[in-house]
């Protein structure tokens, strides 16, 4: 059931972030949201991640979700163990958060 997964979201390891380079525009709202994980490389059109064990990503969790949530391109997306992938466009996120987070 659908409501069941979203409850438990929160306590579903993180597998994988990546960034959907084609539709990155570069806002850098993801940077603000979860510095210790996304950044600007300088030299690129999308923005960058470090490279991180899934353990680092796991301590970073909160701020990673809080950051696709804000993507406004929906270029973040998440690969959750369970193999959900979710981004902005989840209605996962939006239950999760269960209101847009402040993203300035």
């Amino acid at each position: 059931m659908f409501v069941s997964r979203m409850k438990n979201i929160r306590g579903i390891p993180i597998k994988s972030v990546r960034i959907k380079n084609d539709e990155c525009l570069a806002h850098m709202l993801c940077e603000g949201e979860a510095p210790n994980v996304f950044f600007d490389d300088g030299e690129s059109a999308s923005v960058s991640i470090k490279k991180l064990d899934k353990s680092e990503y796991n301590l970073e969790k909160e701020n990673i979700f809080s950051a696709a949530h804000c993507c406004p391109m929906a270029a973040i997306e998440i690969e959750l163990e369970n193999g959900l992938k979710i981004d902005s466009e989840s209605r996962e996120l939006d239950e999760y958060f269960r209101r847009k987070p402040n993203c300035d």
